[in-house]
């Protein structure tokens, strides 16, 4: 299984390193606006006003002891009715901002504000209740906290009253009218002992105690059955008085039922006569069951906006959002700040640095002697955003500059795809040039990567590279990285300092080596795996260079290059991997003895599998990545089946190096600046 890459803190932390930029500015931006909202925000101020609320009821008579006993639920109440429509009232008519005259929109305006700067809290088991007011007014703040408390008081005050009002009422009427019945009762008993003068009332008593015993009777039953002792004893008391009342007349009956009636009214009566007293006391009453324990003062500063939490809440949330900004931008980036990044990530030593290069440098040479006005606004707009990497030294008077082709960061979409590749061979340019000087450097690197410790002190280390490691793969991580242009490159270099080299094009699928030489795909790789050509057959040289259409004067002015030798990639198959497998170690036994280097131009390592056949068959292999195009998880996964597959792989090549890649530009162009130019050349003699 393929290994996974996991962050860990010391990733974490160089990411914060890296994108502090951003982190400092999303963190700036939100300090800032919570600055200009803590400025701007309108302060508001809190004052708090306790009452205190015990209910007081009279419970027996008149002036006796005064029961008073805690509230549960009602507390709630109490708070909710002090932020009533009308306590609010109240407090603005005690304000003096409402008036008799006041418009009525005018009035509900005032007082809707007024409630709704009102809120109460019931403190945890006590009595007491905090009436908390919120305004833009210190002063108005302490002022409505005070008069709400005191509405509150004299609302609960009138609403006594009220209650008083309507009990006294309601027991003044329910007395006259048990008035009426006793008068009633008192004459059907005096009318009955007129027409019977015989009757003496004997049998009250004992009516007296049955009625008694019957409702005795009906309370037990509510409580136990028909079974129960006590109901089975009054039932036994019961028929004992019945059969005693039967005894007596009918009349003496009748008078019994008539005086227990007068009786009940005349209880009636005086219960209502009570209560109709104590009604008349309590309404006179003037104490409410609301005291104003603590009032409000004016508050000495508002309690928002609290400017330390909020700017500490910024400060927090500027840190997640450029936090968050910064990781997110760091997952999309595919790009790699510094060399020394891609060596941690990849945990591969970086070999070589192939800058940006320019596709036409003819063409922008013609161009810089054609400027006017607009084109040279319009050039110093593209420099700015495209910003070369490495820029040549304008020339002077005295003719000083590159004897060359130019050395620009900027792309000619004018040109095909050969052409633009083509133009992207260092004989193009000079032997000075940076271009030149980064292909020397890698070719130092992988022959320094191939001599023995032994020979390395020795004057032929650089003549006498090891039998093992003679073949360079050449690959990348997907297409259009660059590959086929630098393998091609690193083949010129070579063959520039002496001794054969030989460029071989595996990548039969896309092949691009025939055509930036001008050469014939056919007789190439696959016609010699196949077996229908031989090896000699399918060697190009430099004759082959100049038939296809390479300038004369460019192989005049590159010596060594007669020392290149190319094999195509050959007629197309359909089966690549498979004809790879089959003839390429016997093909590379011949050719090691032939040639110094063989440099092998396969194709990229995700898309196909061509490589991982051919590479452990090599001896050392180098993995080109374009920085800001592929993605460092693609390459992380390049390098771990390169290396799956049992392939030396030596190291990467950066290419298309841009401004973006901190690889320290000074160097080359204090490298170039230390070539003597035009001016300080010797003369050379005369033949």
């Amino acid at each position: 299984t393929m290994a996974q890459y996991e962050l860990n803190l010391r990733d974490y932390w160089r990411i914060v390193r890296k994108r502090r930029a951003i982190i400092i500015a999303i963190i700036a931006a939100v300090l800032v606006i919570t600055f200009i909202y803590s400025t701007f925000q309108p302060q508001v101020y809190q004052a708090t006003a306790t009452v205190h609320y015990k209910e007081q009821r009279l419970l027996a008579t008149m002036l006796s002891e005064l029961i008073q006993y805690p509230i549960g639920d009602i507390m709630l109440s109490q708070a909710k009715l002090i932020q009533s429509w009308g306590v609010a009232e109240i407090a603005a008519k005690s304000l003096g901002w409402v008036k008799a005259d006041t418009p009525v929109e005018d009035s509900n305006r005032i007082i809707s504000s007024i409630q709704a700067s009102v809120s109460a809290k019931v403190e945890t088991n006590t009595d007491s209740i905090n009436i908390i007011v919120q305004h833009r007014d210190p002063k108005k703040t302490a002022e409505i906290a005070n008069a709400v408390a005191f509405a509150y008081q004299q609302y609960n005050l009138i609403d006594k009253s009220r209650q008083a009002t309507n009990l006294r009422q309601t027991v003044e009427g329910r007395l006259a009218q048990v008035s009426i019945e006793l008068k009633e009762a008192e004459a059907a008993v005096q009318r009955f002992k007129e027409q019977n003068p015989e009757v003496t009332g004997t049998a009250i008593p004992a009516y007296s105690r049955y009625d008694s015993l019957k409702k005795e009777e009906d309370t037990l039953l509510r409580k136990y059955t028909a079974k129960h002792p006590d109901v089975i004893r009054i039932k036994q008391e019961i028929e004992g008085l019945e059969k005693e009342l039967a005894k007596f007349p009918e009349k003496e009956i009748v008078i019994s039922r008539l005086v227990r009636d007068m009786g009940i009214n005349n209880g009636l009566y005086s219960d209502y006569k009570q209560q109709l007293e104590r009604a008349k006391i309590t309404e006179g009453e003037k104490t409410s069951d609301v005291t104003v324990d603590n009032p409000a003062l004016p508050p000495t500063s508002p309690i928002r906006p609290n400017k330390t939490t909020n700017h500490l809440i910024g400060l927090i949330l500027g840190i997640i959002m450029g936090l968050s900004f910064a990781f997110i931008i760091e997952h999309l980036d595919t790009s790699i700040g510094t060399i020394e990044e891609i060596e941690q990530l990849v945990q591969l030593p970086v070999i070589g640095v192939i800058p940006y290069l320019s596709a036409s440098p003819e063409k922008q040479r013609s161009r810089r002697h054609k400027k006017d006005l607009w084109s040279s606004a319009t050039d110093m707009l593209l420099d700015t955003f495209y910003t070369p990497l490495f820029k040549e030294p304008k020339a002077s008077s005295s003719g000083e500059g590159m004897s060359q082709q130019d050395f620009y960061i900027k792309s000619d979409k004018s040109l095909s795809e050969t052409e633009r590749v083509r133009a992207q061979l260092i004989w193009n340019y000079s032997p000075t040039s940076p271009l030149f000087e980064s292909y020397r450097t890698l070719r130092t690197n992988l022959v320094r990567l191939e001599i023995k410790p032994a020979a390395e002190n020795s004057v032929q280390a650089s003549q006498l590279p090891d039998e093992a490691h003679k073949i360079i793969t050449i690959t990348s991580t997907g297409p259009q990285e660059g590959k086929t242009i630098t393998a091609s490159n690193l083949a010129i270099t070579m063959a520039l300092q002496g001794g054969m080299v030989l460029l071989v094009d595996m990548d039969m699928r896309k092949p691009m080596v025939h055509k930036i030489f001008g050469l014939e795909r056919e007789n190439g790789l696959s016609d010699i795996l196949i077996g229908i050509k031989k090896v000699d057959e399918c060697i190009h040289n430099i004759t082959d260079m100049l038939v296809g259409g390479v300038k004369f004067d460019v192989i005049v002015n590159t010596p060594g290059i007669d020392n290149l030798h190319i094999i195509t990639a050959g007629t197309a198959v359909p089966n690549p991997s498979e004809l790879l497998t089959r003839g390429v170690s016997e093909l590379f036994n011949q050719l090691r003895k032939r040639y110094q280097y063989i440099i092998c131009d396969c194709p990229p390592v995700l898309p196909v599998t061509d490589v991982l056949v051919v590479g452990p068959k090599t001896d050392l292999t180098a993995l080109v990545y374009r920085a800001g195009k592929t993605a460092k998880g693609a390459l992380l996964r390049a390098k771990e089946q390169i290396i799956s597959s049992h392939i030396n792989l030596k190291g990467l090549i950066l290419n298309y190096v841009t401004p973006e890649i901190e690889v320290s530009p000074a160097y080359y162009y204090n490298y170039y600046r230390y070539y003597p130019s035009d001016k300080e050349k010797e003369p050379a003699p005369k033949v």
